[in-house]
């Protein structure tokens, strides 16, 4: 009787772990988003009447009025993260244009973005920025180097497709040239704005 009652609990606590472990992966199933739609090039521009501004923890600031590109889900299988790409699918860099800075305003500012962004959502209505590189040259005054930047908790909206930096989060820049201000790090602030049939889920 006593190796029966032992096989019986030893069978109920399998059970129990056993049903744990369901509930435990349907939930975080149940949490996990994803971009949609996955495997479509879809174009990436900034939301109208919106600016791209980088403010750096000296005040200076690199504003852009035009912010072309594509991006597309999944990167590396996973649904969750999308990256910028080319028209093709392959992985590139978006190209920011039409910029001015304030710490020398007459230089010609030009920027310059490297690599694949990658723009991984957490929820539905939240979306972590990681691998952000860009080269920020303010002509015969400074060149301002963004590497591989993370900013976190930038909000996205279903309703109006449109995807915005939080501006509270800080990442690291460089500087080099006899006339740059000596900021150390900056702040990104704008939206951008991508297709109607572009959602998380």
């Amino acid at each position: 009787m006593r190796a029966g009652r032992h096989k019986i609990a030893a069978v109920a606590m399998i059970a129990a772990f056993s049903l744990g472990g369901a509930a435990a992966a349907q939930a975080a199933t149940a949490q996990a988003v994803q971009w949609n739609p996955q495997n479509t090039v879809e174009p990436i521009t900034l939301a109208s009447g919106t600016q791209l501004v980088m403010t750096a923890n000296t005040g200076t600031e690199v504003r852009c009025d035009v912010v072309n590109g594509n991006v597309q889900a999944p990167v590396a299988g996973n649904p969750a993260v999308a990256g910028t790409v080319d028209s093709s699918g392959a992985p590139a860099a978006p190209t920011i244009t039409r910029c001015t800075n304030s710490l020398a305003p007459s230089a010609a500012t030009t920027v310059t973005p490297s690599g694949q962004w990658l723009a991984t959502a957490t929820s539905t209505g939240s979306v972590e920025i990681s691998q952000a590189s860009a080269t920020v040259t303010i002509s015969g005054v400074c060149t301002i180097t963004v590497d591989n930047a993370a900013v976190p908790a930038n909000g996205w909206d279903n309703g109006t497709h449109q995807l915005t930096a939080n501006s509270n989060a800080s990442f690291p820049i460089g500087e080099s040239g006899l006339l740059c201000d000596g900021a150390t790090s900056a702040t990104l602030s704008g939206a951008l704005q991508l297709p109607a049939e572009v959602t998380i889920s």
